[in-house]
């Protein structure tokens, strides 16, 4: 789930409509699945300072970890390595995985 979806929930338990322009859902019907595929980002700070912006996808399957202006980042197969100690970014086996993830990062609209 998304941190703002915890909005759009509470309306819809207590009967109300969220607003339309909400890019939120409401998990009351579905809280035992979820969104198919998360995105999050983070700025600068005393974490993050080489880059200015790091953005993550997660599907079911794969997370995908993107630093702002770098050709190098984060893959997980999360069926093979639900720790996520094994990074595959630069795993041939995986690029196909990779290309898909980068262009949802890219269409998402925090970019």
């Amino acid at each position: 789930i998304q941190h703002f979806d915890i909005a759009a929930t509470l309306f819809d338990m207590i009967g109300l409509e969220a607003p339309a322009d909400w890019d939120a859902i409401s998990l009351w019907p579905q809280l035992d699945q979820g969104r198919d595929v998360v995105f999050s980002e983070h700025g600068k700070d005393n974490v993050y300072k080489q880059v200015d912006q790091v953005w993550m996808i997660r599907d079911r399957e794969y997370k995908l970890v993107q630093y702002d202006d770098e050709t190098y980042g984060e893959l997980y197969d999360l069926r093979q390595d639900p720790e996520e100690k094994n990074n595959v970014w630069d795993d041939e086996r995986y690029e196909a995985v990779r290309g898909r993830l980068l262009e949802a990062v890219a269409s998402h609209g925090s970019r």
